[in-house]
């Protein structure tokens, strides 16, 4: 069964500079999901690097099951263009401070900065700069945390040194 008829389309979410997002039922795994589908076909020389970055970093911190950072389930390519497979979520970070009808209290603040600044305390400690931080990167996930995507731009941003005891 080949992987584009293994996710039903279910409606349209948007889209932005990297592509087109979709909710879709994985039928296979019975659950909603999110389709994350590159708006750049791959060229003769191949995938575009940022494609090929953010698969690279969903799938390394995929296996720190970090709680503040978007799950990535599957990617593949199919009519020369790159889909991401990825944890459904519900709204982002600016939506969320936006929304006057909604008062915030300390404690939700607090909770906020936490989910906010977990991640990158991860990705600093891996030498993983995001580059990419913004209220609309940070999603409101199943369980109402935020969680941290889109790793186009990431980059590695030094390697740890050594220490000798000359």
């Amino acid at each position: 069964r080949s992987k584009s008829k293994r996710y039903k389309k279910v409606e349209s979410l948007g889209g932005g500079g990297g592509g087109t997002v979709s909710l879709v039922i994985d039928q296979v795994a019975n659950r909603e999901v999110v389709m994350k589908v590159s708006k750049v076909t791959i060229l003769s020389s191949g995938i575009p690097m940022e494609y090929i970055r953010e698969m690279k970093f969903y799938m390394e911190l995929g296996t720190c099951n970090h709680p503040n950072i978007v799950k990535m389930y599957d990617c593949y390519v199919d009519n020369n263009r790159v889909h991401l497979i990825m944890e459904r979520c519900r709204g982002d970070l600016l939506d969320l401070v936006s929304n006057k009808d909604v008062a915030l209290s300390i404690a939700d603040v607090k909770a906020i900065l936490y989910d906010v600044l977990s991640p990158l305390k991860m990705l600093h400690a891996r030498y993983i700069a995001h580059r990419d931080i913004k209220p609309e990167n940070y999603l409101v996930g199943s369980d109402r945390r935020l969680r941290l995507s889109d790793f186009g731009l990431s980059r590695y941003v030094g390697t740890p040194r050594p220490y000798t005891t000359k």
